[in-house]
């Protein structure tokens, strides 16, 4: 008989400097990971935050389209457009009209609500507002001292859209000729207005620190060259270093920041 013999097979396993390998390769590829997941994460929420952004800026404008095409145009009934309403010789602009709409009466005016009102739209506090009051209209009167709008009654104002810092007023004149300045006194020269504006997603004005003041002062009046708004702040925006003093928001802000126009017909 013979007997038997068995071989066990030689084992082997990890080292600790392997294993070490090991972990620090899973975890660079979990940071890589984290860093994938966290920059989508925060696309996703910018692209968000722009489209509701942009969709109420776009009923903004909407809104103020309805009511210059209500417009009224009458010799004692002129428009109202004040260029830098702060007084401080750039800044945000802001006016007012009359129009075929409904707006706030005082109780204590007692008149009716005769479908007329002054409508204005300025910005306060980095909000997009609109005004509408349907009291004192006649003979050109003003219901309201807006604008300039030291002394505005802020019960006849509606926020239209948040985030926005900037307001800009261009003319198309009667003569073919672009105007940022001096506003016209009346209808009768002005064939269309353009409105442009600035605002702002809500994340980077977080990262901002919430200083709308100073995003503004990098958005200042064009100057008086027939120039328009909205090319001079977007050629800033594609070429950081135009921006006032060579000095442009950090990156995540400057992709915050949206600029929007419309034209706005006159009809004589």
């Amino acid at each position: 008989m013979h007997a038997r013999t068995f071989h066990r097979a030689g084992t082997s396993g990890f080292t600790v400097v392997e294993l070490l390998v090991a972990a620090a390769v899973v975890a660079v590829i979990l940071l890589v990971l984290l860093r994938l997941t966290t920059s989508t994460m925060e696309v996703s929420q910018t692209s968000q935050a722009r489209m509701q952004s942009g969709g109420d800026l776009r009923g903004a404008l909407d809104r103020m389209s309805a009511d210059f095409s209500a417009s009224i145009r009458r010799g004692d009934l002129p428009p109202s457009f004040v260029k830098n309403e702060d007084g401080a010789g750039e800044g945000n602009d802001a006016f007012s009209f009359f129009a075929a709409a409904e707006g706030y009466r005082d109780a204590a005016d007692g008149s009716a609500n005769r479908g007329i009102s002054r409508i204005g739209y300025r910005i306060r506090d980095g909000r997009l507002e609109r005004g509408a009051s349907a009291s004192g209209w006649e003979n050109g009167a003003s219901p309201w001292d807006f604008p300039p709008g030291s002394g505005g009654d802020d019960a006849h104002f509606d926020v239209m859209a948040e985030r926005v810092f900037r307001l800009e007023l261009d003319f198309l004149m009667a003569d073919g000729t672009l105007r940022n300045q001096p506003a016209p006194a009346n209808w009768d020269e002005v064939r269309a207005v353009v409105v442009t504006l600035v605002t702002i997603g809500e994340r980077a004005l977080d990262r901002n620190n919430g200083d709308l003041a100073g995003l503004a002062a990098l958005f200042p009046d064009p100057p008086a060259d027939g120039s328009r708004t909205i090319e001079r702040w977007s050629a800033q925006l594609d070429t950081p270093a135009l921006f006032p003093g060579g000095t442009p928001p950090s990156p995540p802000v400057l992709q915050g920041l949206q600029i929007r126009q419309r034209v706005f017909p006159i009809r004589q």
